[in-house]
């Protein structure tokens, strides 16, 4: 389980889970924005503090039993408009990236939003990101087009040389989307979803 889970509660609200406890219920950042951020400053910096310590016992933990940790991110990599609550949130992303000094690969099904996405981060962080990985590439519907196979790789291939050389950074592969994937359940151990049989996988 994640050791720091943000619960969406609806109309803005969360509850925050810090190793599988929740240490703060029904928080609003929204209500009252101005007196909130005046208000909750000095409690967030030290819920900050506490779910970053929590975040760096996990990677203690399992970087005794473990020889290499994959870590997930959530949302995502810089936030803005939410005061305080948005360091909250980036701990799941590049402060934790930080706390373990990972390497940091961006997975987008969006090469557009990459640019924009280095510009927030700070010179530091940049350099922690080594490539980025197309999420979800749609050559179902190339292929439903009549558009051949070969010239799909072809199109693949140009598509990786330009964005490369306009984002900077290289880009280590190309995931297509797969329906079967796509009905997978939620991730999130906060939120029940129902499960799928994983037969459909194997060879027939």
């Amino acid at each position: 389980m994640n050791p720091y889970t943000i619960k969406p509660l609806g109309n803005g609200k969360f509850d925050i889970f810090l190793e599988g406890e929740c240490i703060k219920r029904n928080f609003d950042p929204k209500k009252d924005f101005i007196m909130e951020i005046l208000k909750q400053t000095v409690g967030l910096k030290g819920d900050y503090r506490e779910i970053k310590d929590g975040a760096r016992r996990s990677l203690e933990s399992l970087s005794e039993e473990y020889d290499i940790i994959c870590i997930e991110g959530s949302g995502p990599a810089r936030l803005f408009g939410f005061g305080p609550f948005s360091e909250l949130l980036e701990i799941a992303n590049m402060e934790t990236a930080k706390i373990a000094d990972a390497p940091i690969l961006f997975v987008t099904d969006n090469l557009d939003s990459i640019p924009g996405t280095l510009s927030y981060l700070e010179e530091e962080e940049r350099k922690r990101v080594k490539g980025v990985i197309l999420n979800k590439f749609r050559t179902d519907e190339l292929l439903c087009m009549g558009i051949e196979e070969k010239y799909i790789k072809f199109g693949i291939k140009r598509l990786i040389s330009v964005y490369q050389k306009k984002i900077g950074k290289d880009i280590l592969g190309v995931i297509p989307y797969l329906l079967e994937l796509a009905k997978l359940p939620d991730l999130d151990p906060l939120i029940p979803s129902p499960k799928i049989p994983l037969n459909i996988w194997e060879k027939q």
